[in-house]
């Protein structure tokens, strides 16, 4: 961890603020908007849906703002309820382009709100906790019994975030690996402010749900022929 205590920077908060009905319908407009233009671009071979979830002080807005932007297309004007925040981005699996929608909630509000309005087409769930804060640790079980009730079957994997504060841990990585395998699901402590981890946790969400579509030969196959696929869930 010494290596880590040198890291220094500053995040800005991409969340958006706003809350009426008929924006989150547009919102969804957008979005499937945005889908079809992703499409006929065919500038990625899979576009994909992830959902940040766990409490507010968590830091699912830092793993956002580590995550280098997709500035390949225009995108639509986002909104969302307050508190939420988006940031797309590209990552590489197996020599194959796969387009991150990144949609992340503060955390504050009613879970079933949050998650009942942004699970919609959601393909992954990463359960965010800090670290440092073992009461956001003892929070995940409401964030997973929302998940479960609204988007039953999606794919998830634990993500404890700031590992860079590690000196200060208040949750064992073997707590936290226990947790993980008792719910099925994926293990990563990671560090935004250090690039550590990031990239390779959305690297193994995608290869879970591109393998729970029946789609993991597509990540052996070296032909040079592109092809273009968005994802759908109903």
């Amino acid at each position: 961890m010494n290596k880590d205590s040198h890291c220094a920077h500053r995040f800005s908060s991409s969340f958006v603020s706003l809350d009426d009905e008929s924006q989150q319908q547009r919102c969804q407009e957008a979005d499937e908007s945005l889908n079809i233009s992703q499409t006929q671009q065919k500038s990625y071979d899979y576009v994909l849906k992830f959902l940040l979830v766990g409490d507010s002080d968590v830091g699912k807005e830092e793993i956002l703002s580590g995550c280098d932007d997709d500035v390949s297309i225009v995108e639509p004007q986002y909104c969302g309820s307050p508190g939420v925040g988006y940031k797309s981005t590209v990552i590489l699996l197996d020599g194959k382009r796969i387009r991150l929608q990144l949609w992340a909630t503060s955390g504050q509000g009613r879970f079933s709100t949050i998650i009942r309005s942004y699970s919609r087409g959601a393909q992954g769930i990463l359960l965010v906790y800090d670290i440092t804060n073992k009461w956001s640790f003892s929070g995940l079980s409401r964030w997973l019994h929302e998940v479960e009730e609204h988007a039953p079957g999606v794919p998830k994997i634990l993500v404890g975030n700031r590992l860079h504060l590690a000196f200060k841990r208040q949750v064992t990585e073997y707590s936290a690996e226990v947790y993980a395998q008792k719910h099925n699901m994926s293990f990563f402590e990671v560090s935004p402010l250090c690039n550590y981890n990031v990239r390779e946790s959305f690297a193994e969400l995608s290869r879970m749900v591109l393998q729970r579509h029946g789609m993991e030969s597509f990540l052996r196959q070296n032909t040079g022929v592109h092809f273009s696929t968005v994802i759908h869930c109903g």
